[in-house]
């Protein structure tokens, strides 16, 4: 009779620790608090410091700084397989590994080419790596040909500082006369290629798209499109 009533305290016991318990008081502990299992917290509960699987420690002061392992911030951050996220001092963000995005919308800017009148006008690195959208103004009298160059690789090392990296623009003579051309030229160590060797010459009123990438030799391939309206 005794062995079964400590049978039966023990399966008691075990039923009240395994199962779901709610508390609806407030708990204050001096020490560690653990918590076993799925846990859900309700009633807006807040923290100041929550300590991650392997002690990271995501943390906030009253100024409202996220701080992620007690600093106020970070020039990288490894995730659980591996994967980094760094910032360089130049505010460019760059994440390791294969990145899935959903929905998702490729910024750049306008680039506005004024002086190009009738003459000539050299690309930047800069304009490249801000712009994807370059627009040639009509401004002038003197438009029946732009040389519009591409600059030279040893200029575009931060555009596209490794092999395989990849960039396209597009580039809007659509304001100019239909007399005008605009012929695309390579800059030093760049190659132009396209399906016809008329693709360079964009005509006024039309448009072209650039797309280019670094090759293994430092030198960059370009391939070059000429539009035209298709309504």
């Amino acid at each position: 009779m005794m062995i079964a009533s400590v049978l039966a305290g023990v399966f008691f016991v075990t039923m009240a620790v395994n199962a779901s318990t709610t508390i609806s008081t407030d708990i204050s502990t001096g020490g560690a608090l653990s918590v076993t299992g799925l846990s859900t917290l309700l009633g807006g509960a807040t923290t100041t410091s929550i300590t991650l699987l392997n002690g990271e420690v995501i943390s906030n002061g009253t100024d409202g700084v996220v701080q992620i392992n007690g600093i106020a911030s970070s020039t990288s951050v490894t995730l659980l397989n591996g994967e980094t996220i760094t910032n360089a001092t130049d505010g460019t963000v760059v994440i390791s590994g294969a990145t899935d995005v959903n929905e998702f919308t490729q910024g750049g800017g306008q680039c506005t080419i004024t002086d190009a009148d009738g003459g000539a006008y050299v690309l930047t690195q800069a304009e490249l790596n801000g712009c994807n959208y370059l627009y040639i103004t009509a401004s002038g009298a003197g438009q029946e040909v732009i040389a519009l160059t591409l600059p030279a690789t040893s200029t575009m090392t931060t555009l596209l500082p490794s092999v395989g990296d990849y960039r396209e623009w597009l580039i809007d003579a659509s304001d100019l006369a239909a007399a005008t051309t605009t012929t695309i030229t390579a800059g030093t160590g760049i190659d132009m290629i396209a399906v016809t060797n008329a693709e360079d010459v964009i005509d006024g009123a039309e448009y072209s798209e650039l797309r280019c990438w670094r090759k293994s030799d430092t030198d960059v391939a370009c391939v070059t499109s000429e539009l035209i309206d298709s309504d």
